[in-house]
Order: C-alpha cells, then sequence, then structure tokens
C-alpha cells in the first residue's frame, strides 16, 4: 500500500499504526523526498504557470511549508523513534532517476518479504 501525503500530523501517524497494528500489517518504508525549499517553490510556481493553479503563489507555498515543517516533521522524527524504515532519497534530480531509486527501495522490501 503506498501513502502519498499521509499521515501528515503526529497525531494522523499513532492513528494509523493503530489501525494498521489492529490487521498486524506494519509500515515496511517510508520515502522521503529531498527537496531544497528554493526548488520546491520555483517547481510550484511553474506549475501554476503551466496549469492555471491558483493555490500556487508564494503566499499560500510559503504557508504550506511552514505548516510541513510544524507539523509534517515531527512524523518523520516519531518513526525514527520506532525504527521504522525511512529512506531519503534525493529528488531534485532527473525525474527518471527519482523514480529508479524509489524503485530500487521498493523492490529491496519486496525480495526480503518474499524470502520470509
Amino acid at each position: 500500500m503506498i501513502f502519498d501525503g499521509f499521515p501528515r500530523t503526529l497525531r494522523q501517524a499513532k492513528m494509523l499504526d493503530e489501525e494498521l497494528e489492529k490487521y498486524n500489517l506494519l509500515l515496511d518504508l517510508i520515502i522521503k523526498l529531498d527537496v531544497p525549499e528554493e526548488i520546491i517553490k520555483s517547481r510550484l510556481l511553474y506549475r501554476a504557470q503551466k496549469e492555471g493553479r491558483t493555490d500556487d503563489n508564494e503566499a499560500i507555498i510559503s504557508k504550506r511549508l511552514k505548516y510541513y515543517y510544524r507539523d509534517t516533521l515531527p512524523v518523520l522524527d516519531y518513526y525514527k523513534q520506532t525504527n521504522k524504515n525511512i529512506v531519503s532519497i534525493c529528488g531534485h534530480r532527473d525525474v527518471d532517476i527519482v523514480f529508479n531509486d524509489i524503485c530500487l527501495h521498493i523492490d529491496k522490501i519486496l525480495l526480503q518479504k518474499m524470502q520470509i
């Protein structure tokens, strides 16, 4: 199962863990894409121009980044404390390279599960 943009808060992470535990499931892998803030901003501003998105302006982007640092980064700390498998991938390279890196990490987990 792949979650994209969830959990965003510590509360959501704990709720997710509780639900997974009910079904004897685990988070096998957490992938964090590392992208410098300036590149994030430029990508979102470009997307705003290209796709006509009004929610990708500088004020809203800054607000979303503020929420990310305040609410979402603590989720990674929580999962680090619970010994989850967290992989950081450089996300400001060519999209095919990033995709291949993600696939390699997923394949590694799948191979481990097949050997169990």
